[in-house]
């Protein structure tokens, strides 16, 4: 009798453990960053095309990439630096994207103020915000792409445009 006691208790232990359905999410805070490296000729009064493209891999900054479930963007930002060459180069219009997400449109954008301003920009659209995180989500990438037309009179200007996400990733 007191082993059927002691058998029964047992299994009603070992039943009445269920295994934890709904385990904890895991999150991963990491920051992805781009720059783009772009070289503008003396124009001679003709605006000339500028374009450029990056990729970088999220599974770069985030381990494990393949079972992230979702991924919140915490800051979208934008900034130009390492201006050199004619300060009064200008892109006479010209867009910023992202993964095909124009985070900013540019018209008559002094190159050399803004870089040498050191300033970055915040995008708070919460539109394009939440449009990225589902697209880096899909594509496991950040695709920053730079076209447009500048015009640099005064001569040859380099410089880089940079995009950086903070993002947070769940398992």
């Amino acid at each position: 009798m007191k082993k059927i006691i002691s058998l029964l208790s047992m299994v009603v232990i070992l039943v009445s453990c269920d295994a934890n359905t709904n385990p904890a999410a895991i999150t991963v805070t990491s920051t992805i960053q781009e720059s783009l490296q772009l070289a503008i000729p003396q124009t001679n009064g003709t605006p000339v095309a500028a374009g450029k493209t990056i990729t970088k891999s999220l599974a770069d900054v985030v381990s494990n990439f393949p079972n992230v479930k979702s991924i919140k963007i915490n800051s979208l930002e934008y900034s130009f630096k390492n201006a050199t060459g004619n300060p009064s180069a200008v892109i006479q219009s010209g867009t910023l994207s992202v993964n095909g997400v124009n985070i900013v449109m540019l018209t008559n954008f002094n190159i050399t103020d803004a870089a040498t301003s050191g300033t970055a920009t915040s995008i708070s659209d919460a539109t394009i915000i939440n449009q990225l995180g589902a697209l880096f989500l899909s594509s496991s990438s950040m695709v920053v792409e730079f076209s447009g037309t500048a015009l640099s009179d005064g001569g040859a200007i380099s410089f880089q445009a940079e995009v950086k996400a903070n993002i947070t990733a769940t398992f």
